[in-house]
C-alpha cells in the first residue's frame, strides 16, 4: 500500500512540476521569423507625414541567428547582436491603441537594454517597428518588406 501511494505521488509530482515551466516559443518564432533581408519601403517619424521608399533604395536591414546589420545608401551604419523578447507594455510604452496580439515581443539591439524601447511585429513578408510616444509627436514607426527567402 506504501509503494502504491508513493507512486501515485510521484506521479502528482511530476505533472505538477512539468506545468509550471514556461514555453520559450513565442520569443524563438519570432526569432526565427526575422532572419533574411528586410527593405525600408514606409518611415513615419514625429510629426513628418509618412515617407515612402522604392525599391532598391538601399536602407536595409540584415538578420542571422543573432547578429544584424543596418544599411543606408548600401553602405552599413550600424552592425552588431539582437534579442527579441517578450514584452506586451506597447500601448503605455507608445501610447496607441494596439490590435491584440500585434507588437508583443521587442528588440533590444547590443545588449542596450536601458534604451527606449522598440517593438517589433513580424509576418511573412512585412517587418514593422514601433518606438518613442506618439501622443507627443515622438513616435516612429518603421515597415521593412522582406526581399529574400531565410
Amino acid at each position: 500500500m506504501k509503494v502504491f501511494v508513493s507512486i501515485i505521488i510521484a506521479c502528482m509530482l511530476s505533472i505538477i512540476l512539468n506545468s509550471c515551466q514556461k514555453p520559450a516559443a513565442k520569443t524563438l518564432s519570432s526569432k526565427n521569423r526575422i532572419i533574411g533581408k528586410w527593405e525600408l519601403v514606409q518611415a513615419q517619424n514625429g510629426m513628418t507625414p509618412t515617407i515612402s521608399y522604392p525599391n532598391n533604395n538601399g536602407h536595409l536591414l540584415v538578420f542571422s541567428d543573432s547578429t544584424f546589420e543596418q544599411y543606408e545608401g548600401n553602405q552599413v551604419i550600424k552592425k552588431g547582436n539582437y534579442v527579441i523578447l517578450v514584452d506586451t507594455t506597447v500601448i503605455k510604452e507608445v501610447g496607441l491603441e494596439i490590435e491584440k496580439g500585434k507588437f508583443t515581443n521587442r528588440i533590444v539591439y547590443n545588449n542596450e537594454y536601458a534604451a527606449p524601447k522598440t517593438f517589433v511585429h513580424i509576418s511573412e513578408s512585412e517587418l514593422t517597428f514601433l518606438s518613442g510616444f506618439f501622443p507627443l509627436d515622438s513616435g516612429s514607426k518603421m515597415v521593412y518588406k522582406r526581399i529574400d527567402d531565410k
